[in-house]
């Protein structure tokens, strides 16, 4: 009784010390329901364990440098237990007991039988009257996997149970227990949903088990060796499911620290694509979210610095993975008890020791893309030391080495996310998972998302789009009856009078674009909090109108930045101003920022925007070229005649064009915060499905073609110009 009485007391102290301080006094409220002498205990003990995290983070005894028999390890955290009773005057003869795993009180004869025939020996029981065990599954260092059913709703789970062998371990119990409480605390659909967990009796041992569903399908890592790399709009799909969630997990507290191929699960979703889970909470660690304004940190183990054997079975710290010829197997994953987590797929503050938090995870989701995108890890080591060495110190290969068709943005997206400083990584598993879709997708994503979506609701933007491009219409008039007045006394040159129609046509139909896309981000914006797109023409221009100051000073500071860049780094200002009320200087901050998260994108829409209007104001010089009859066009811009009417019309027609790619501006800005980190984005209404690309080419011949068309239309300007003189 003083034994299960000690077990008992150290495993909930584990737990406890593991939770935030508002969990914890609800697990304890739960635990030690009827049992407030226990709950005082556990209490005082919290309050004296200053030294460390937790009995499994970073405790004395894992600051052991040299590998250490289990039987040594499971004293030292006895020793390390007794001198905190002690020290909170707990050492009452009930609690002086040896210690926890001492093989005296075991109750498993580890020795009677292998692994794998007490694994098979389970098949046909029932544990706890609900589940029966049909067969084995899946076997691992900690335990084994099950295929089961649940005796009351026939229901077919997954059933993993801890090992005999290691059942009166408590680092296991504990480590097994934490796998519950994590998976268990997480909704999501791309984790592994946790069911039930309980203690089965089985053949008079006691057996801690884990219910989980179940699932068809193969580990990521099967997949890989199977199918080789993957096409990169399956990476992406597959990486945006695991950013997902981590994601969720990471707003939850919790980091999962063995983030690796074989703890993704791939799932035919039986549309040639998979759902993808992640699994195994083993190892992850629930933390308080941030302290002082930063993200806590998580403890990790002090790295080995001298290399593992392969032949040591068992360890407190990492040890090799060994082959059936006792070789190392590149250190892929972490030995019998280790509780650190993959070394080949282990962040740099991971492998050095150091405190780690969500950030770890990037560095393994990176790590992971990598091998999806390159066909093989960046790192491997023929020790241990040497590759733990190589991710904290070492600088990571391109994977343009290993694959010549890899794009240069694409590498730079996986490389940043394997920054050795956490603090130079993307600042979420969903930009990273962003800035990859951005990278792969190209321009076409946002494209397609506004097309459809004018497309879709014409009733919601067509009215904004007249409303927007309506001063085009007076600009005619005032053409026609200004122009021919200040042509007559001479004071300015006929030649620049005709020139300067231009330029302010040109202008006005700029202001207009980036009043519609304002328009547009306004009703995408009402549609988001709404969860449906509706007609709202007057308020939206009524918020326009009264903004309209704000947009003109914009505006004019805009066109005042002479830098060549910001042609394409001020094209959200309008979106800026919309979304988030920014306005002036602040929106054009704001507007090169989040154009620089994704510059392609940004710049392959940039002809969207001017080729329009370009088009539109050169095709009458055009004509006249053709004709070599410049003096005809201009008599008749000035006199207020057919050219100057026509320009501007052609400039009204060709913004029925522009709008369907003013819609996308919208989405470019909510896909670069996402690439920044940024939660609050805009979440609208699906539309319809629109046309699905695989892979976004370095340079599209389409970009050319856009520029083409007022190319042609200048040179043939040029060349009529050059013949007249």
């Amino acid at each position: 009784m003083a034994h299960e009485t000690y077990n008992q007391l150290a495993e909930m102290f584990a737990l406890a010390s593991e939770l935030p301080a508002a969990d914890r006094a609800i697990y304890l409220d739960r635990e030690c329901a009827g049992k407030p002498e226990l709950r005082r205990r556990i209490e005082d003990l919290l309050a004296h364990d200053q030294a460390s995290d937790d009995l499994l983070e970073h405790p004395p005894w894992e600051a052991i440098t040299i590998e250490t028999s289990a039987d040594e390890g499971a004293r030292l955290k006895s020793n390390h237990l007794d001198r905190l009773l002690a020290a909170a005057r707990l050492d009452d003869p009930i609690l002086t007991t040896p210690s926890m795993v001492d093989a005296g009180h075991s109750r498993i004869n580890t020795n009677a039988d292998t692994p794998d025939h007490q694994q098979q020996i389970f098949t046909g029981l029932t544990i706890d009257k609900k589940y029966r065990i049909d067969r084995v599954l899946g076997k691992g260092a900690m335990g084994a996997v099950y295929l089961a059913t649940h005796l009351g709703t026939t229901r077919t789970v997954a059933l993993k149970v801890i090992n005999p062998e290691h059942a009166a371990q408590n680092e296991f119990l504990i480590r097994f227990r934490r796998e519950a409480v994590a998976a268990g605390s997480l909704r999501h659909p791309n984790i592994v949903n946790v069911t039930d967990f309980g203690v089965a009796d089985l053949q008079g041992t006691k057996l801690p088990y884990l219910v989980m569903e179940y699932l068809d399908g193969q580990t990521l890592s099967d997949y890989h060796a199977q199918h080789g790399p993957m096409p990169l709009d399956q990476v992406v799909d597959v990486v945006d499911q695991i950013a997902l969630a981590l994601d969720r997990a990471h707003a939850a507290g919790v980091v999962h620290r063995d983030l690796k191929p074989d703890n993704i699960w791939m799932e035919s979703n039986g549309r040639r694509g998979f759902n993808v889970k992640v699994l195994d909470f083993g190892i992850a660690k629930m933390i308080s979210g941030e302290h002082d304004g930063r993200p806590q940190a998580v403890h990790s183990t002090p790295a080995i610095v001298t290399p593992a054997s392969s032949e040591s079975a068992r360890t407190i710290t990492m040890g090799v993975a060994a082959d059936e010829q006792g070789k190392s197997s590149d250190l892929i994953e972490t030995r019998l008890g280790s509780i650190l987590g993959t070394p080949a797929y282990m962040s740099p503050e991971q492998c050095l020791g150091k405190p780690v938090d969500y950030r770890a995870d990037i560095y393994s989701l990176a790590l992971i893309t990598y091998e999806l995108v390159a066909g093989r890890r960046p790192f491997h080591g023929r020790t241990l030391a040497e590759l733990l060495t190589q991710h904290s110190q070492a600088p990571v290969p391109s994977p343009r080495q290993f694959d010549a068709q890899i794009s240069e943005p694409l590498a730079a997206v996986v490389l940043r996310g394997l920054e050795k400083n956490p603090e130079d990584r993307p600042p979420s598993a969903g930009a990273l998972g962003a800035l990859l879709r951005a990278i792969v997708e190209g321009e076409f994503s946002v494209v397609r998302k506004g097309k459809d979506t004018f497309q879709s609701y014409p009733s919601v933007f067509a009215p904004l789009w007249i409303a927007t491009f309506a001063p085009m219409v007076p600009l005619a008039i005032v053409t026609c009856v200004l122009l021919p007045r200040v042509s007559k006394p001479g004071f300015i040159p006929d030649g620049l009078l005709a020139v300067g129609f231009f330029v302010v046509s040109i202008c006005t139909w700029l202001f207009c674009a980036q009043l519609f896309k304002a328009a547009a981000a306004l009703a995408i914006k009402r549609a988001s909090s709404l969860g449906v797109y509706r007609p709202a023409t007057s308020a939206i221009i009524g918020c326009l109108i009264r903004g309209l100051p704000d947009l003109l000073r914009t505006q004019i500071a805009s066109a005042l930045d002479l830098r060549p860049a910001s042609i394409w780094q001020n094209q959200l200002w309008p979106v800026a101003w919309a979304l988030d009320g920014y306005k002036g200087k602040d929106a054009l901050t704001r507007s090169r920022q989040l154009s620089g998260m994704i510059p392609d994108v940004a710049m392959t829409l940039l002809p969207r925007f001017y080729v329009p209007p370009l088009v539109a104001a050169l095709m009458a010089p055009a004509v006249a070229a053709i004709a070599a009859d410049f003096t005809g066009l201009q008599q008749s811009i000035l006199a207020g005649g057919i050219a100057s009417r026509i320009t501007v019309l052609y400039l009204f027609v060709w913004s029925r064009l522009y709008v369907l790619y003013g819609t996308a501006f919208p989405f470019l800005y909510s896909l670069a915060a996402l690439c920044r980190g940024e939660s609050q984005i805009l979440t609208p209404p699906e539309t319809g499905p629109g046309r699905e690309r695989k892979y976004a080419a370095k340079q599209r011949v389409g970009i050319f073609i856009w520029w083409l068309f007022p190319l042609v239309l200048a040179c043939v300007i040029l060349i009529g110009l050059l013949r007249k003189s």
